[in-house]
């Protein structure tokens, strides 16, 4: 079967794909997370020479540690509930805002305890892009898996989460096998951010 016949891409499909930049199965990514899942991790040991993937980079360890709070039920060992530190929206007039269609951007930074976490949404036709990024202290951390309503989502190349939606989640949660952290986000809804 091909991915065309709505069948799940092999190894081989996903490689060269990789290797040539085309992705004819991509809309089959975007539905199913477990060929996401393993396009990402296929993705990030693509190219790597042996002697490289003897000693992975502490990034690579980080990425694989969380892939069992990706997919399994596992409960953390703490919950936690971290807190809004900063809403580029809060002093903005609800009149502005509602004015305002196509690249409107929100930017969020949350907090607890040694994890800052920032959101940005951006606004486009169909709904919204969104981009989010865990530090642990001053550095990105690719520690934990992002519960954002039902998806469940791993860290890019680039130490970033992005997804898209109509609305953002009312809850952002941070998952690893340790601690689960839970942000609630304020709908304010004036510009038809719903």
């Amino acid at each position: 079967m091909t991915a065309k016949q709505n069948s799940h891409p092999d190894r081989d499909q996903m490689l060269k794909a990789i290797d040539s930049g085309r992705m004819p199965f991509r809309s089959h990514l975007e539905r199913c997370e477990h060929c996401r899942l393993l396009y990402e991790l296929l993705s990030c040991f693509r190219g790597q020479s042996p002697a490289s993937l003897e000693y992975p980079s502490h990034r690579a360890v980080d990425r694989a540690a969380v892939i069992p709070v990706l997919v399994g039920p596992k409960a953390p060992l703490r919950t936690e509930v971290g807190r809004l530190v900063f809403d580029s929206w809060q002093h903005v007039p609800a009149a502005q805002l509602r004015a305002a269609s196509r690249g409107l951007e929100r930017r969020l930074r949350f907090s607890c305890r040694d994890i800052t976490f920032e959101v940005v949404a951006e606004r486009r036709p169909d709904g919204w892009e969104f981009s989010a990024r865990v530090y642990r202290g001053d550095s990105p951390s690719c520690r934990f898996v992002l519960r954002a309503g039902r998806l469940r989502l791993l860290c890019d190349e680039h130490e970033c989460f992005f997804w898209s939606g109509r609305h953002l989640p009312q809850k952002l949660v941070l998952l690893s096998s340790e601690r689960q952290i839970a942000f609630a986000v304020s709908r304010r809804n004036p510009g038809g951010y719903q």
